[in-house]
């Protein structure tokens, strides 16, 4: 809040809000939380009953937003503060509705980089129309154009970058070298980001069915092309199909390709069935200095 806080005072052409996501943390920060905004009454928080995760909060902050722009930023601190005013510089005065932080030259472990590489690469290829950048954050600035957007938008399980990329607007990239992580850590497991990397290809692109489909279609004409051979072999020169092994393991292979595109299939299906169960992103149980109309 203080490095916010002295951003915001050196910048004396735009008021601010600053809204506070409290993911039903364990620790002590909604306490602390309450006694910033019982001081400072732009100061505004909206706590979850459960935890809903990093992009429900995500979209939480931005749908009671009142400004004509939003900066989202995690309060570990890896997302300078400092950089806030040159975000607001460049949406004021080259009119971009997004800025976008780009990490450069993050630190964190081998296997996770590798997985990230590997994650935004199959992103890429899989939503041809809606590549992301890689080393793309949620430190961002958007416009109220795409808040409105958003507010809009009933698709559930809303990844942030996606869907913002997915609007087709131009966009500014702000590279940044990320703070080192003053407090805690990070509780984003590989199961987590599979999810993201599931998500951001299932909700905006149907290519994996279209891949298993041709794929499908391949095997089978090798397939048929194999049995008129047989047949032929048979005929003609009276010898019974042979290769016991051959024949169970193309069993295998096929059986568990089968099943690899039946769960394919099976999360596009799990995904629809989300869009339309009733339950909410989030919600929520205590706000903060929000008006009724907020």
């Amino acid at each position: 809040y203080s490095k916010i806080k002295k951003v915001i005072l050196k910048n004396k052409k735009f008021s601010f809000e600053i809204i506070f996501i409290n993911d039903h943390s364990k620790d002590n920060s909604l306490f602390e939380i309450k006694k910033i905004a019982k001081k400072d009454k732009n100061v505004k928080c909206i706590s979850f009953t459960k935890n809903f995760g990093h992009q429900a909060a995500i979209k939480a902050g931005i749908t009671h937003s009142s400004g004509n722009a939003v900066i989202t930023l995690d309060c570990d601190l890896q997302h300078p503060p400092e950089l806030t005013n040159d975000f607001i510089k460049i949406w004021s005065e080259k009119k971009y509705k997004i800025v976008h932080g780009i990490k450069r030259n993050y630190s964190t472990g081998i296997m996770k980089k590798i997985f990230s590489y590997l994650g935004y690469k199959l992103i890429n290829v899989m939503t041809p129309n809606n590549k992301l950048d890689e080393g793309g954050s949620d430190f961002c600035l958007i416009d109220r154009e795409i808040i409105n957007t958003i507010k809009k938008n009933p698709k559930k399980n809303m990844i942030f970058r996606s869907y913002i990329n997915s609007l087709g607007h131009k966009k500014f990239l702000l590279y940044f070298f990320p703070d080192k992580r003053l407090f805690g850590k990070s509780n984003y497991s590989f199961f987590q980001m599979f999810g993201i990397f599931k998500n951001s290809i299932i909700g905006y692109s149907i290519k994996p069915l279209r891949i298993i489909s041709l794929i499908g279609l391949i095997i089978f004409l090798v397939s048929t092309v194999m049995i008129l051979n047989e047949i032929i072999r048979f005929i003609f020169n009276d010898m019974w199909p042979s290769g016991l092994l051959s024949i169970l393991i193309l069993q295998l292979f096929f059986g568990g390709f089968t099943i690899f595109c039946i769960g394919i299939i099976g999360e596009y299906i799990g995904f629809i069935t989300e869009q339309f169960n009733g339950s909410p992103d989030y919600v929520i149980e205590n706000r903060i200095n929000f008006n009724d109309k907020d």
